[in-house]
């Protein structure tokens, strides 16, 4: 959300280091995890949505910023769905969006401090989300 190009640059590259489709979608959605459970990504977090509420020009600009993260999700599952590996019906900006709104559940339950962020196991809630996701998308 800070910096949306810095995101893109680092998911492109753990994209292109992959053997598969499904790998680079699982490295995609792991940095995006990754970055919007960062420590200033969680407070920048909470700061633009107080703005959000108060400026259309702010809600605009969060759109495009979920829109640019979602990206590189959309277009490796449309790979995963032309490889059948995804075999859900669902178009791949459906299936994106909830890839995308399980990993921001972390993310919003860490600003809430439902989840403290130093005693969360990122890794398994990762990995929890990620398996949700295929149960789903392979069904």
């Amino acid at each position: 959300m800070g910096d949306s190009a810095s995101l893109l640059a680092v998911m492109g590259k753990a994209v292109l280091s992959q053997p598969s489709a499904m790998h680079a979608l699982q490295a995609a959605a792991r940095r995006l995890f990754d970055f919007l459970t960062e420590r200033d990504n969680l407070a920048f977090g909470l700061l633009i949505r107080i703005e959000a509420a108060r400026l259309p020009s702010i809600r605009q600009r969060c759109a495009d910023w979920i829109s640019i993260m979602e990206e590189p999700l959309v277009v490796l599952i449309a790979r995963c769905q032309a490889d059948g590996v995804i075999t859900r019906s669902s178009s791949a900006e459906v299936l994106s969006e909830t890839l995308s709104d399980l990993i921001d559940g972390v993310a919003e339950r860490l600003r809430n401090e439902s989840i403290l962020r130093e005693d969360a196991d990122l890794p398994a809630l990762f990995r929890r989300r990620w398996e949700a996701l295929l149960a789903y998308a392979t069904a």
